[in-house]
């Protein structure tokens, strides 16, 4: 059984819809900010949130006019050139194609920090107490002068947080990226391809190629192109706790008080990494890595439970967004929910490159009496799903970066929030944010998609789409996923140091060819 709800007092919360929304909520939003930017995403960069020379986007418009802004990038490498390296011994490691959006989004931040009474900025890779960092924040107003976080009590009335379920980016995303990496399944060799030399002073140059690869109908100048959805949070405590954990990640800290959410009484949702048996976690001593000899059996977050306990707690229906759906508790408690006559509807990406790797997944729920809708992401003018959401019986909802996958839920830093079209929100099973409008937003965008999948192809199983046998999705960690140490700031600065410097040639085997 959960835990008793705590009462969530204050305002209506905002949800937003995109690509309805046109990145309308998030330009404001950091338009909007007077003092601090704080932005924690999977993948990030382009046009109109970063922006270049020339071309400035919201956040080097913040840093023009003053406001300290720093973003945090999943460092994720999975690559053997940089597996285990010493946090000074990374120039190798850091020419891998995967930093280059990083490293152009510091460029432009860079530029825009250079013009008079402008913001401090830092742009860094994630700490490595998780497998990835896959949540999906900013913060406005959140933080001081010096980076700290403010306690709830001085956070000024522009202080906001935005819980999303989309990644910063332009869509294809080949902004900021100086070469694309194309694997060859039959040499097994990984073919490095030249698309922009200038991706540091010119980010968007390879957006013609994104556009044409995608037949012209999604130019990289889109950073909000898939369905997804997002949370404007104005409670102050939540506001702080985020702010707190984003905080305590840029300083590399290990696992602590404030990383370890597993009571919070609030709304918040975390995953927060499992330490696994002969993996590699950060060695704080070293600023390199060491291999855990234990496993932590118990995950570090409340995400898990929380997401189980809405479906299993459902007596009339159930909604549900993902972008996977591969974990076994998932599938096993929404065929429950199914076998106790609550009507358990799914609405997912119907095709990625014409395969489906959740068709294990669909063939259990469909089997349980789980009815699944796919939309189909290859076809002009369809959208992708790639968001991640649970309307329950009309009046009880999550939305976050979680997908329903093992590394997911257990493994990676994720973020996302309860709330309720409760009129008493304390009733709610969870601590929960009021948002009558959320609640109705996103079960309507729901009923639309699967209104569109239907018309499209009808329910799963889907004969044009091509089943992947049992999804070769890791379940367990992967070992060479863990290359980019954290650099902790220096001298309690937080805005220093930048990324590691790419001051050495790239091995061979990332040189593009020209």
């Amino acid at each position: 059984m959960p835990a008793a709800s705590s009462t969530v007092s204050g305002p209506q919360q905002s949800v937003f819809v995109e690509p309805d929304d046109g990145g309308v909520t998030i330009i404001n939003a950091i338009d909007s900010a007077r003092t601090s930017v704080d932005v924690v995403s999977y993948d990030f960069g382009g046009p109109n949130v970063v922006g270049q020379p020339g071309a400035e986007g919201a956040l080097m418009r913040a840093v023009e006019r003053g406001v300290n802004v720093r973003v945090i990038f999943n460092s994720g490498m999975v690559d053997p050139n940089c597996l285990g390296l010493a946090a000074d011994s990374q120039a190798i490691c850091a020419w891998n194609p995967k930093a280059d959006t990083a490293y152009a989004t510091q460029a432009s931040l860079e530029a825009a920090a250079a013009m008079p009474g402008a913001g401090k900025v830092r742009v860094q890779f994630s700490s490595q107490n998780f497998q990835i960092t896959h949540q999906k924040t900013i913060v406005i107003d959140g933080a001081d002068k010096n980076g700290k976080a403010l306690p709830t009590g001085k956070l000024p009335r522009t202080a906001k947080a935005l819980v999303m379920t989309l990644n910063l980016q332009a869509f294809p995303s080949l902004w900021g990226q100086r070469s694309v990496s194309e694997y060859n399944a039959i040499t097994k060799h990984k073919t490095l391809t030249l698309v922009n030399p200038d991706y540091l002073t010119n980010p968007a140059g390879a957006c013609a190629l994104a556009e044409a690869s995608a037949g012209g109908h999604q130019p990289c100048g889109v950073e909000w192109a898939a369905r997804d959805f997002g949370m404007v949070v104005t409670m102050p405590a939540l506001i702080n706790r985020i702010e707190s954990v984003f905080t305590s990640d840029q300083r590399c800290d290990g696992a602590s008080v404030t990383n370890n959410l597993l009571k919070t009484t609030m709304p918040d949702t975390w995953s927060n990494g499992t330490l696994q048996a002969n993996n590699l976690y950060p060695n704080a001593a070293t600023g390199g890595y060491q291999t855990s000899t234990t496993l932590q059996k118990s995950p570090q977050g409340n995400d898990r439970s929380r997401q189980l306990g809405l479906i299993n707690h459902a007596t009339k229906q159930l909604l549900v967004y993902n972008e996977e759906m591969q974990d076994q508790q998932v599938i096993n408690a929404l065929v429950a929910a199914a076998k106790r006559k609550v009507d358990v509807r799914v609405v997912m990406a119907g095709q990625v490159n014409g395969y489906n790797s959740w068709a294990v997944g669909f063939n259990q729920l469909t089997a349980g009496g789980v009815k699944v809708y796919l939309i189909d992401d290859t076809k002009p003018g369809s959208l992708y799903v790639h968001a991640k959401a649970i309307i329950s019986d009309g009046r009880d909802g999550f939305l976050g970066s979680e997908n329903f996958g093992t590394a997911s839920m257990n493994w990676n830093r994720e973020l996302g929030v309860m709330f309720t079209a409760r009129s008493h929100p304390d009733q709610a099973t969870y601590p929960s944010l009021p948002s009558k409008q959320g609640v109705t937003l996103i079960t309507n965008a729901f009923w639309s998609d699967m209104s569109k999948a239907m018309a499209q192809s009808g329910s799963w199983p889907v004969a044009s789409i091509v089943p992947v046998p049992e999804a070769s999705y890791p379940k367990s960690p992967v070992l060479n996923d863990f290359p980019m140490a954290c650099l902790r700031p220096v001298g309690g600065n937080l805005f220093t140091p930048s990324l590691p410097q790419r001051t050495l040639p790239p091995p061979a085997d990332e040189q593009p060819a020209s």
